[in-house]
């Protein structure tokens, strides 16, 4: 039987008035939002964390205007946080800022970062704006500080990372923009590894891929593994995303502790680090402890004895 008017349009008894529910459905995501935010930023300052709370609408500014990023302190006693700002493209004006100042007034605090609004008809920019430890490094892969005794922690689960696209809105002038800079991410291969095992790292790069691309690589270690010189660059070769770097490790018959390998992109010309700029990869000691050193103590048979008599001594060794 064929729907009457009333019903096909919704009139009916049994039918569903969609523009009356939307609005509804509408409103109780936003209040899932709204809470789910909350409870978010209360679970980070719960844990001693500095975290993002951006209001900009959606993540996106025209050139010319300022990017404003949101940061909250875990308490009112803490009065700056370390910050790294970078950009996919050529919008900031000036130096961007290193930190974020909470002693103005207010709880949490505005990281502006002026952009340049110009004639040229370019892509858009990412600014993407991290929460760095107190000693300007990068969390480690659980989420925390490798420094001891940190004053704060940047969010866990992706709450120390923002970004806001800058949108360009220049004409056309029929020349072809210049293209966007790749980004050049870092990721450890196998980990743990044994000494004499070369540790690898696989660098991955967005972006045109035609051409051959050289990076700038800067890899240290907390023990004394690395055998040779460390490699200080990396290669993409043309028409390939990846490149790889390999660190070789020498496998000696030294008892020692593990040692931690870190690469990191560096700075260069033709690309940008992206994030994670940086790997580890454990290098495990696979030698055995030397025997363990007998100790000796030494104590009198008797305190005293007759002249004449002999003084006698009891020597102990243990294992």
């Amino acid at each position: 039987m064929k729907n009457s008017p009333a019903n096909a349009a919704g009139g009916g008894r049994a039918g569903l008035d969609l523009r009356r529910l939307l609005p509804g459905c509408l409103r109780f995501l936003s209040a899932f939002l709204v809470i789910g935010t909350a409870l978010a930023a209360t679970n980070a300052a719960a844990q001693g964390r500095v975290y993002f709370n951006t209001p900009t609408a959606n993540g996106l500014i025209t050139e010319g205007a300022v990017a404003t990023f949101r940061i909250c302190p875990p308490s009112e006693s803490l009065t700056t946080a370390e910050v790294e700002v970078v950009e996919s493209g050529d919008m900031i004006d000036g130096t961007p800022p290193t930190q974020v100042d909470f002693t103005g007034p207010g709880f949490c605090a505005e990281l502006t970062v002026p952009t340049v609004g110009d004639a040229v008809d370019e892509a858009d920019s990412v600014i993407t704006a991290e929460i760095l430890c107190p000693d300007r490094q990068k969390v480690n892969a659980n989420d925390t500080c490798d420094m001891t005794g940190a004053a704060y922690l940047p969010g866990a689960f992706g709450a120390n990372i923002d970004h806001i696209t800058v949108q360009d809105d220049d004409e056309d002038d029929g020349t072809t923009p210049p293209p966007a800079t790749p980004d050049v991410t870092i990721a450890a291969g196998t980990s743990p590894v044994t000494e004499g095992t070369a540790a690898e790292f696989t660098l991955t790069r967005t972006g045109d891929t035609a051409a051959a691309l050289t990076v700038t690589v800067a890899v240290s270690e907390t023990g004394d593994t690395i055998s040779g010189t460390a490699p200080a660059s990396a290669t993409f070769e043309a028409g390939s995303a990846t490149a790889t770097l390999s660190v070789a490790t020498e496998d000696d018959a030294t008892d020692e502790l593990d040692s931690v390998i870190t690469a990191a992109v560096g700075d260069g010309t033709g690309y940008a680090a992206g994030t994670p700029s940086s790997a580890t990869v454990t290098v495990s000691d696979d030698d055995d402890p030397p025997p363990d050193v007998p100790s000796v103590t030494i104590a009198a048979v008797a305190a005293s004895v007759e002249e004449g008599a002999a003084a006698e001594f009891t020597l102990t060794r243990t294992v």
